[in-house]
């Protein structure tokens, strides 16, 4: 039972953003050792302290050991995770205290086009073929802008060093 509460614990240290953010990085850098410094700078995080506490918390889930030099290593346990929960936020509209994703709203945009397009093709053709490539389009570019904005979120997460691609 106790090893089970441990290994919840240790799963939710990773569910904080920036220990996660620290704990790719550590990986991206593996075999090497990296300091405080090195991983405030990395993460662009301002304060030290803040660096320090992550990497406690992850000396103390064992996914990293703090070494003699004041440099932290990944553990074994650390080298064999592979799996993630990684946080993404999702842009939202709330109508009447629902909250409703943006891109249903797109999604019920696009089913209203096609709906409309096929109507419109019986009486006037030339209108229908106007109003889908133009919906087209824009569906198109609110999908790249979603695409973007996810892209962003994802973008802390990303740590993968050059020699190994």
């Amino acid at each position: 039972m106790l090893l089970r509460k441990q290994r919840i614990k240790s799963e939710k240290i990773l569910e904080h953003p920036t220990t996660l953010k620290l704990f790719l990085y550590l990986k991206a850098k593996e075999p090497n050792e990296i300091g405080v410094r090195e991983a405030q700078k990395a993460l662009e995080v301002k304060s030290s302290s803040t660096i320090a506490w992550h990497l406690e918390k992850l000396v103390e889930a064992e996914y990293i050991e703090h070494k003699a030099n004041n440099k932290y290593v990944l553990t074994q346990k650390g080298l064999d995770k592979q799996d993630f929960k990684v946080p993404v936020l999702i842009p939202t509209q709330t109508i009447k205290g629902l909250m409703i994703p943006r891109i249903i709203f797109l999604l019920s945009f696009l089913i209203a086009s096609v709906i409309t397009v096929v109507i419109l093709q019986f009486f006037a053709y030339i209108i229908a073929l106007y109003v889908g490539i133009g919906s087209l389009i824009l569906a198109i570019i609110l999908v790249i802008r979603e695409y973007i904005e996810l892209r962003k979120q994802f973008r802390f997460y990303k740590f993968i060093s050059e020699e190994k691609l």
